[in-house]
């Protein structure tokens, strides 16, 4: 499986980051493609501020929907 991943700081145009993911030829052996869009808390539960977010999936749960 390959991952892929794009980072971004400020503000993003979906509909540009769309575009440019559905025009990859390779986009037929996607299973999926998801974006997060929303507001991330500023600190963690120890009042750090956070600097970046991860996202991860389990294979197997994915694979099971």
């Amino acid at each position: 499986m390959r991952k892929v991943g794009i980072v971004r700081s400020g503000e993003v145009d979906f509909n540009s980051l769309y575009s440019i993911l559905k025009d990859n030829p390779e986009i037929d052996k996607c299973g999926a493609v998801v974006m997060f869009m929303g507001i991330v808390r500023g600190y963690d539960k120890n009042k750090n501020k956070l600097k970046k977010l991860i996202y991860d999936a389990d294979e197997n749960i994915a694979i099971e929907a």
